[in-house]
């Protein structure tokens, strides 16, 4: 299952500005280990062979019976399969329109209580490979008659993800700004103006760039005419790191991330 890391340090990479020695300018790579992630936790169950996900937005439940199964109101799938492989490990496959978009593992540590989480994925612009694991820490136990990776989760700090996920490239000529990433998506707005599309995002998504003062661009993401996300960037003195922080407004979780000039 991708998790909340996941998903923030992967929107970051749809969210950032671009020109020559501006400040904002430049390829930045995100530092995961240096991150403040949200301690909201992440809860979900399997019992009777029903899967649920009571923190998912909107919530998820699902026959765990390895056959995809409809979850209405998600932006980037419609079906989801949840496999109980043994004891310890869960597989699931997501889906969009009949076309997998995310393969991911839940394996359970010995002691329980730590999860070891990795998924794959094609679904961007590129249909680049994209490939991510990492470790989350128990918060509350699996109630009784579930299996044993129910319960609550927090993502640590303890991840791995392949460079397309972390990377962008912000260039910016006077107030329009254009981001590109390395699988692909690209957009270009200007601060103030009307909101613009991400090219290649699958889950079409309209972006919207403000400023917060001199030095800090706020973007804000829309997908149905509805506000789901928010960037604020702020370049720190010296001008080699910036930072960002990083609001899912459907889940109310924030983290803070680090970028790093290369």
């Amino acid at each position: 299952m991708k998790t909340s890391i996941l998903c923030a340090v992967a929107s970051l990479a749809i969210a950032a500005p671009a020109l020559a020695a501006g400040p904002f300018d430049g390829t930045w790579k995100v530092n995961v280990a240096s991150a403040k992630l949200s301690t909201k936790p992440e809860v979900w169950a399997i019992k009777d062979g029903v899967y649920t996900c009571s923190t998912c937005t909107p919530a998820i439940r699902v026959a765990a019976d390895g056959k995809p199964h409809g979850v209405p109101g998600h932006d980037y799938f419609d079906t989801m399969a949840v496999t109980v492989v043994n004891p310890t490990t869960v597989h699931y496959l997501y889906a969009r329109g009949g076309k997998t978009v995310n393969d991911s593992t839940n394996t359970l540590a010995p002691g329980g209580q730590k999860l070891m989480t990795s998924w794959t994925t094609s679904d961007n612009a590129k249909g680049e490979t994209v490939k991510g694991k990492g470790v989350m820490a128990r918060v509350s136990p699996a109630p009784a008659g579930t299996h044993p990776i129910s319960g609550g989760w927090r993502q640590t700090n303890d991840v791995q993800l392949s460079d397309q996920v972390l990377t962008v490239k912000l260039a910016m000529a006077g107030n329009a700004l254009t981001m590109t990433q390395p699988t692909g998506e690209t957009y270009t707005a200007t601060v103030g103006g009307a909101m613009a599309p991400i090219k290649g995002d699958p889950a079409h998504t309209m972006v919207k760039l403000t400023r917060a003062g001199p030095q800090t661009l706020v973007e804000t993401d829309y997908r149905g005419g509805k506000p789901v996300s928010r960037f604020t960037m702020t370049p720190m003195p010296g001008g080699k790191t910036m930072k960002f922080v990083s609001t899912d407004l459907k889940a109310n979780t924030t983290s803070e991330f680090t970028g790093i000039r290369q």
